[in-house]
């Protein structure tokens, strides 16, 4: 792991803020920093490495967050410009560079999984359709390159159900089981409608841990993995942490109803609903794929897969 240390300097020497202290607040495939200005202000550090995303990938996100919280009115974390107008700025430490942006903080707490709330759950349904909502009309900006989430995205040639020996690595049963589920569910996304009011930019990664919760209201954080997809893909992945708690029916209902209102009270039937919970699951066997092709070891997926088969069973069920 790199020394944020040695990065911030050159970072604030790039930006019109006067930062007199700042705090780690987390690392997963980046690394977050508080930062507070002088006048009171905090805004966020993120450092990321430049490996698998290039300059315009970066910057395309950053203008999806700049225009949601300026046309919608979202509470994001917007990107603040450096001195030259860029959005973000590169920084070389021991001949690796990284790309650093400084946001605007977002005020909330995080809720742990276990402990969401009904409404909770509708409020982060009503955070996911304001940002459908805002794609449905979003014209982005010349050389706006982000991901397609479509079926070569889920089933093509870089995914775990066409590597062998990930695929060698799982239980049998559970390989069997997943490489039937993976071939239902292509089937019936391939009929799915790819239309203005059923597909266009989605979050993709809307899981509780990418909320925080303030009064009644949910804000989005982390948009890394943006892209152009299913609508329903979203409000699934909301839902699909909670498929093995009792609660879950409350939590369905919940999110679909607020979905729909906030949507103009577009019904969502339940066979779409459920094709898109079990599509998650695919999404999470080539997460743990990417896992397994970067670190070498298959860990992460002994103790995922089994979850993943039985929400799979339940939704399918």
């Amino acid at each position: 792991m790199f020394d944020s240390a040695q990065i911030l300097p050159q970072v604030l020497e790039r930006y019109a803020l006067d930062v007199v202290r700042h705090e780690h607040v987390r690392t997963s495939e980046n690394v977050v920093l508080k930062l507070l200005a002088r006048d009171g202000r905090a805004f966020a550090l993120r450092i990321r490495k430049t490996a698998g995303a290039g300059s315009a990938h970066i910057l395309s996100e950053l203008a999806v967050l700049r225009d949601f919280g300026a046309r919608a009115g979202a509470t994001v974390p917007v990107p603040l410009p450096a001195r030259d107008g860029r959005l973000f700025c590169p920084v070389a430490v021991e001949q690796e560079t990284f790309q650093c942006a400084i946001f605007s903080w977002v005020s909330g707490v995080h809720v742990a999984a276990d402990q969401i709330s009904p409404p909770q759950m509708a409020a982060m349904a009503r955070a996911v359709a304001q940002l459908h909502a805002f794609s449905a009309a979003y014209r982005p900006p010349a050389d706006f390159v982000r991901p397609v989430y479509d079926d070569a995205w889920f089933f093509g040639p870089g995914t775990w159900s066409a590597d062998p020996e990930f695929v060698a690595r799982l239980a049998p049963d559970a390989a069997a089981y997943l490489q039937e589920a993976n071939r239902t569910v292509r089937d019936r996304l391939r009929s799915f409608p790819r239309a203005p009011d059923s597909f266009g930019l989605i979050h993709y990664d809307p899981h509780p841990g990418n909320f925080l919760f303030e009064n009644d209201a949910a804000h989005l954080l982390d948009f890394d993995e943006c892209g152009f997809g299913p609508y329903l893909f979203d409000l699934a992945h909301v839902l699909f942490e909670f498929i093995e708690n009792s609660r879950f029916p409350d939590y369905r209902d919940a999110a679909h109803a607020e979905y729909a209102a906030a949507r103009n009270g577009r019904a969502i039937s339940e066979a779409d609903l459920q094709l898109f919970l079990a599509l998650q699951a695919i999404a999470y066997v080539n997460w743990l794929h990417r896992i397994f092709r970067r670190d070498g070891n298959a860990n992460a997926a002994a103790g995922w897969i089994p979850r993943i088969v039985r929400r799979l069973q339940a939704v399918l069920a």
